[in-house]
């Protein structure tokens, strides 16, 4: 697979877990209780998406998912509590993305 099109695919499955997360927040705040879907399958609620990331092997890839997705916190903010430069947090990050989908 080409370079571009892993980024891509990466990028795709990121705005995917982001949006559910905003979608899911976005209906809790306005309404006060979380959403109630018939299907859960077709929608990704914020307590699956942390069930999925809590159920990851590699400790580091659950920790940065958590920053970044669960508690909102910015690339520069994972890179100093992971102690990691910026590169390596996306290189961690992008196999984050890769299993979270495979599990």
């Amino acid at each position: 697979m080409k370079k571009i099109n892993r980024i891509m695919m990466v990028q795709s499955m990121v705005n995917t877990l982001v949006d559910s997360i905003k979608e899911y927040e976005t209906f809790e705040n306005k309404n006060g209780y979380p959403p109630m879907y018939g299907n859960t399958e077709q929608y990704h609620t914020k307590e699956s998406i942390k069930r999925r990331i809590e159920a990851m092997e590699d400790e580091r890839e659950k920790d940065l998912l958590t920053y970044r997705y669960l508690k909102g916190l910015k690339w520069e903010e994972i890179c100093v509590r992971m102690d990691y430069k910026w590169r390596q947090v996306h290189r961690i990050h992008a196999m984050a993305i890769k299993n979270l989908k495979m599990a």
